[in-house]
């Protein structure tokens, strides 16, 4: 028997050479495709200061420590972008104004900052953009020698009043 019979096929038409570069191929663009991604993209969890975030810690410890000395609580409400926000615990002198702060996770292009007004024994804002998902709350007076300040980890959209409590240290 002689090889004359079969015919010579080039290499690019063997089905056996597609089977071994097939996946080589797609790997190749797929990691060029994340290295774009990566290059590209901005990770904004990411901070850069992290010996003035480790100062800040204490400072923060000594804010929730204080909310917990005063046992101070508060209900917030959120209805129809209305927010109102009562305040309980041992404080002498309600302070005017309260900083809310609504934050995202992980994007800061979502966080919300705002400035409640005190009116009568309630508290009362408007927050101008729809809130959903999950949001850390914070809650702390607004221009006061004594600060303090209360959290919730929470997911919008609501059914009933939130209670932010100080963090257990």
């Amino acid at each position: 028997m002689t090889d004359n019979n079969f015919e010579k096929i080039p290499g690019y038409k063997q089905p056996w050479l597609w089977f071994v570069l097939t996946p080589l191929i797609v790997v190749f663009f797929v990691g060029v495709f994340m290295l774009y991604v990566a290059t590209v993209s901005n990770d904004g969890v990411v901070v850069d200061n992290y010996y003035k975030d480790g100062l800040g810690i204490k400072v923060r410890n000594q804010q929730d420590e204080r909310a917990n000395d005063l046992g101070l609580n508060a209900k917030l409400n959120l209805f129809d972008n209305k927010i109102t926000l009562v305040l309980n615990g041992d404080l002498e002198n309600k302070p005017q104004q309260l900083s809310l702060q609504i934050v995202h996770p992980t994007q800061d292009d979502f966080d919300i900052n705002l400035t409640l007004t005190r009116a009568g024994y309630q508290y009362h804002g408007a927050v101008n953009q729809e809130v959903v998902g999950r949001r850390i709350i914070q809650l702390s007076p607004v221009n006061s020698d004594f600060m303090w300040r209360l959290h919730g980890d929470f997911t919008f959209p609501l059914n009933e009043p939130l209670s932010l409590k100080p963090k257990n240290i």
